[in-house]
């Protein structure tokens, strides 16, 4: 595996959290997400830990892009020296469509529900100056729509519905004898 910067505790980048708004480092996030992932409940960012459980942190997806060794993986949330940047925004339209569960957030203070509740405005804020990485001239975004193309020799029409069978033997059934009531209904 590749070494990348975004997962090193040296790495100085920071950005606004699309969920919480706030200002944070990479370093920190791959850290509670780490924790998160190894099961360890702690009282700090119980926001955060919600978010990163239900998908929803675009930091975890950075993480698990880069751990699945993923073409759509990305080093460009990395420094070695302090930097503010902007997280790519397939990241973000990524994660912008998950909704999380009630029974999740449940456990959390009112105002970190509706900052969790609300992102989605920040998202699309954010998308709209976020940087796109590019791969061989294209942009690494996925289509929602894709060309299918009938393959030859195939045909459309639908089989019809395999004709009812009549009732089995209800009082086999009835009875408790398994086999019997198996027997009548083949």
């Amino acid at each position: 595996m590749s070494h990348y910067l975004t997962l090193d505790q040296e790495n100085r980048f920071s950005f606004t959290c699309p969920i919480f708004d706030s200002k944070v480092e990479m370093r920190g996030c791959v850290l509670v997400r780490d924790m998160v992932y190894q099961g360890k409940n702690f009282p700090q960012r119980q926001g955060c830990q919600v978010c990163i459980r239900g998908g929803k942190c675009p930091a975890a997806e950075i993480v698990r892009r880069i751990a699945h060794n993923q073409p759509n993986a990305t080093d460009r949330c990395s420094a070695t020296e302090p930097v503010h940047g902007k997280l790519p925004a397939d990241v973000l339209e990524f994660v912008r469509p998950t909704v999380m569960l009630e029974n999740a957030l449940r456990r959390l203070a009112g105002s970190e529900v509706t900052m969790i509740q609300s992102a989605n405005d920040r998202i699309d804020a954010q998308i709209a100056t976020a940087p796109r990485e590019r791969v061989a001239g294209k942009v690494t975004r996925v289509s929602a729509t894709a060309n299918y193309e009938k393959p030859e020799g195939r045909s459309t029409a639908r089989k019809s519905a395999p004709a009812s069978k009549p009732a089995a033997n209800v009082e086999a059934a009835i009875s408790g004898d398994m086999s019997a009531a198996i027997n009548a209904a083949a």
